[in-house]
């Protein structure tokens, strides 16, 4: 949906990024060391995905004044996407209903956020006694 090829610009503590992706793949999996990306990336994927859902863009239609940086989507005949903040001096802001038109989609996105990763909560939760074997057989042989 979004190409195979992706460039994404001015993420912050990373800077640039760059994916090449695999045709026709049913998961990706981003694998590196700390501090290099990994998660700004999945985080601007899911912009991209987010405001390009038909729901979302709908549902904007009340929220005139929702906007966000420009960024440029260049080479959509390939697939490719790339975004970058062009002159920095000249910041524009577009409406973001009108962005990422061309990649309309009516699939779900959702979004675990990066907070607390890491962390399993168990609750202990105790069944009542059963009995010993013995005791299980009688009760059903009653019944």
């Amino acid at each position: 949906m979004l190409g195979n090829k992706l460039e994404f610009e001015g993420l912050t503590g990373v800077g640039k990024v760059y994916l090449d992706l695999e045709p026709e793949q049913s998961v990706y999996t981003f694998i590196g060391a700390n501090g290099v990306g990994k998660t700004k990336t999945l985080e601007a994927l899911f912009q991209v995905l987010f405001f390009s859902n038909d729901f979302v863009r709908s549902s904007l239609d009340i929220f005139d004044r929702v906007f966000f940086k420009c960024y440029r989507l260049k080479d959509k005949v390939s697939g490719d996407i790339i975004f970058d903040r062009g002159d920095e001096a000249v910041l524009s802001w577009v409406k973001a209903k009108n962005s990422f038109i061309s990649l309309s989609h009516e699939l779900p996105v959702v979004y675990l956020g990066a907070q607390s990763r890491g962390i399993i909560e168990s609750e202990i939760v105790l069944s009542d006694p059963i009995g010993t074997t013995v005791d299980r057989r009688k009760n059903i042989l009653k019944t």
